[in-house]
């Protein structure tokens, strides 16, 4: 479980580049366009992570973050949004708050809050690592 991620975001392109560039960092990726589907994986099993877009078209974020301190309270947990201001107060502050990486931001960028957060080494392949925008 020591490098097990969780992506969860409805923008296809972006999941795609996101768990390309987690997984080419040494990540073991899941990944899911659907919040069903991302409860589902954490039913079933443990991530070390999860990196998660919050405004999604069936639920939003926190419903993912709710079932993470539930069910694995060691798990960290990065939301994903262009709206930081749409968060709800628990997320931003006290026990459940969660660290927000902006839209858009760079593959770079999230890499080194992923990092952060979860305390693990990261080091992908320089040519990898485009600095373009999500």
């Amino acid at each position: 479980m020591q490098k097990k991620l969780l992506v969860v975001d409805d923008d296809i392109v972006a999941l795609k580049a996101t768990s390309r560039i987690l997984q080419a960092s040494g990540y073991d990726v899941t990944s899911t366009t659907r919040t069903d589907e991302a409860l589902h994986f954490l039913e079933r099993d443990k991530f070390k992570g999860v990196v998660c877009d919050y405004h999604m078209p069936d639920q939003n974020g926190s419903v993912i973050v709710s079932a993470v301190h539930h069910h694995h309270p060691e798990t960290k947990v990065l939301l994903v949004t262009g709206y930081r201001e749409d968060l709800p107060e628990f997320l931003r502050t006290g026990k459940h708050a969660v660290r927000v990486v902006d839209k858009p931001f760079t593959l770079q960028g999230l890499l080194q809050a992923v990092h952060e957060e979860i305390g693990l080494p990261a080091t992908p392949p320089v040519e990898a690592v485009a600095e373009k925008k999500t």
